[in-house]
């Protein structure tokens, strides 16, 4: 019998203000919470709502494109299932014009570029 594994990644930040995420993946989520003016806790809370969905894509689109993080390891940073951050990335893709310039500032805030 497969058990679900447990992400040991995931977290949202500790009282004491330490993070489990690696550096870059922490740098690439705050930098997304600020640009899109959303508290991190809140991109990594269970919530649905479009205005923290939305970014929370948008971390899925940069980890799995620019950092070549796989499905499962991202799904275990934000909380989600594999297929969540694939659909993500893919609506990201779609929407490409949309968030081309929220990207550019987020990639250039976090270090990424």
């Amino acid at each position: 019998m497969l058990q679900r594994a447990i992400p040991t990644l995931y977290a949202v930040p500790k009282p004491n203000g330490q993070w489990s995420h690696p550096p870059r993946i922490k740098a690439v989520i705050e930098a997304t919470a600020q640009v899109y003016k959303v508290p991190v806790a809140d991109i990594l809370s269970r919530s649905q709502q479009t205005h923290i969905a939305l970014p929370r894509q948008v971390i899925c689109y940069i980890l799995t494109t620019y950092l070549g993080k796989g499905l499962q390891q991202v799904g275990g940073w934000i909380g989600r299932d594999h297929t969540t951050v694939l659909h993500g990335k893919r609506r990201i893709e779609r929407e490409m014009p949309q968030h081309t310039v929220k990207i550019n500032a987020i990639l250039n805030q976090a270090g990424v570029l």
